[in-house]
């Protein structure tokens, strides 16, 4: 619910169009549960008179000025058990999640002892309350993933769906690119209505919806190692990645975009980083702080 009108139903300060649009908003049932619930508040506590003239002087003391008092103490109340109720309602509900800065990697346990293990800017996240009845994590970015052997195992992400039992793999999910490798085991890939099954060396990628498959060499992501690797793909993704791993921003030509480019760069040493990435293709760069410029 918008937070002005929020604060207006709260004062009973609603035109008879807001009150419409209050009342139509989808949260609007949770919040005035809420505020019924608050209704029935009891104080645990009350005061006793000491005197006849003290209640004397109660009784005729001016009432506006408690009507002023407990009118806004009654709406902060409010809005506190609103607030307590969206904590409880949002964040006490088993799911955990998983974040990734620039240039940071993080490792993530899994209730069944697997492993996850984020590239720099991802978001992994799963619900550890039902996690026994099933296995399912939820993936933006880029992750590489040693599975305990066990019930299936679910890596859902915007693009597609990775299904195993128990093995090593890599998902990345970025942009319109979508790419699974299979290190160890057996891995089923669900893209659209296409199901693909891969094994140890196996990789399949989509390509703003093209597939491709490849086979591959190494036993884990090359990142692990402090380097990124590219086999056959856009210059606008391999800078995108460039910028994930130096916290940078990369600035060139459109038309150079859509150049291919395979090779490797490191995460150690931004200056051979770029040289790794520019000569093969023939380009210049400059660097300014923490903006780098690529042109021929």
């Amino acid at each position: 619910m918008d937070e002005k009108l929020l604060h207006k139903w709260l004062n009973d300060d609603l035109s008879p169009a807001e009150r419409t649009a209050v009342e139509q908003d989808p949260d609007f049932g949770f919040y005035q549960a809420i505020l019924q619930d608050a209704a029935g508040f009891k104080a645990d506590q009350f005061s006793v008179p000491h005197s006849f003239e003290s209640l004397e002087e109660a009784v005729a003391a001016p009432k506006t000025t408690k009507l002023r008092y407990l009118q806004p103490m009654l709406r902060i109340a409010a809005v506190l058990v609103i607030a307590l109720g969206v904590y409880f309602t949002l964040f006490n509900d088993g799911i955990t999640t998983v974040e990734t800065a620039m240039t940071e990697q993080r490792t993530v346990i899994l209730p069944d002892a697997s492993e996850v293990i984020l590239n720099a800017a991802s978001s992994l996240s799963f619900d550890g309350d039902s996690w026994d009845k099933a296995r399912q994590v939820n993936l933006e970015g880029e992750a590489y993933f040693k599975v305990a052997k066990g019930q299936k195992f679910d890596v859902m992400s915007s693009q597609g769906k990775v299904t195993v039992l128990g093995t090593q793999f890599k998902v990345i999910d970025r942009g319109s690119f979508f790419e699974v490798v299979c290190y160890e085991g057996r891995v089923a890939v669900t893209y659209g209505d296409a199901l693909q099954p891969l094994n140890p060396g196996d990789a399949i990628r989509f390509l703003d919806g093209e597939a491709r498959l490849y086979n591959v060499n190494n036993t884990a992501p090359s990142w692990l190692a402090e380097k990124s690797d590219f086999d056959a793909v856009p210059l606008a993704m391999v800078l995108r990645e460039l910028e994930r791993q130096y916290n940078i921003t990369v600035k060139t030509q459109l038309a150079l975009n859509e150049r291919q480019f395979s090779g490797t760069f490191t995460h150690k040493d931004l200056e051979q980083a770029l040289n790794q990435i520019t000569a093969p293709l023939q380009l210049t760069y400059n660097i300014n702080g923490k903006e780098v410029t690529i042109g021929e």
